[in-house]
């Protein structure tokens, strides 16, 4: 678990490019709404693929016990 969440800091830490960027824009009074939905959408697949996969790991392994006590 300690590597998914070092994972996902990683594929986060885009966002602070992102937000170096709105500096200069002028981005100041959005900033704290556009930052945590791009942290968010950074964060949450990666954690949302490894439960998809452990269920989907786990939903194959029953099947093939299954089959294989026929």
């Amino acid at each position: 678990m300690e590597e998914l969440l070092i994972f996902g800091a990683v594929i986060g830490s885009t966002n602070c490019a992102t937000a170096l960027a709105f500096g200069p824009l002028g981005m100041r009074v959005c900033r704290y709404r556009v930052l945590p939905v791009f942290g968010t959408f950074e964060f949450a697949p990666p954690l949302f693929g490894l439960w998809l996969g452990r269920q989907a790991s786990s939903f194959i392994a029953e099947a093939a016990e299954w089959l294989g006590h026929r």
